[in-house]
């Protein structure tokens, strides 16, 4: 499954003459095979598969943790365009997450205009770094001095003197 969906995923961004951040690697095939084997009733990969007469033509890819589905990757052939396929897959994932007790989609990055039309919002993250040592003083004094350089130009700009 993870391969095919990696082949779809290419195949629609080839079509589209564009190149995809997501390059199937042997490392990253590993890692989705062994995250599926891990899985269990608490979460992990889950998928909504559209085929026709056998064959997978559309896969949406992502991870079940407690309250959340977070859709991580999708392809869908190209043949398929026109039935808006990527979106159905979309609603039917939605759907089946809510039915196994998610209360929360997740659309992950981006700020692709398809996830706004099934209701996104966007969320914020905010990380901390708390800086130790020796590297952490450099850290301190490297970003303190960005942080004065700032400053001084806001006030030369507002004096009229840049």
């Amino acid at each position: 499954l993870v391969d095919r969906l990696f082949f779809l995923h290419s195949l629609r961004w080839r079509e589209r003459r564009r190149r995809t951040a997501l390059v199937p690697s042997q490392s990253l095939l590993r890692l989705h095979y062994g995250l599926a084997e891990a899985s269990s009733d608490m979460g992990g990969p889950s998928a909504v598969v559209a085929r026709h007469r056998g064959e997978i033509v559309g896969v949406l890819y992502g991870f079940c943790w407690q309250d959340t589905f977070a859709a991580y990757q999708n392809g869908s052939h190209p043949d398929w365009n026109k039935f808006s396929l990527g979106s159905v897959l979309i609603y039917m994932g939605i759907r089946a997450a809510g039915a196994q007790g998610a209360t929360f989609f997740d659309f992950l990055r981006g700020s692709e205009p398809y996830k706004y039309r099934f209701g996104a919002e966007d969320a914020y993250d905010q990380s901390w770094l708390l800086p130790r040592g020796a590297s952490g003083l450099a850290y301190r004094s490297w970003y303190g001095w960005l942080r004065r350089r700032r400053q001084v130009g806001r006030a030369l700009r507002a004096a009229g003197l840049r």
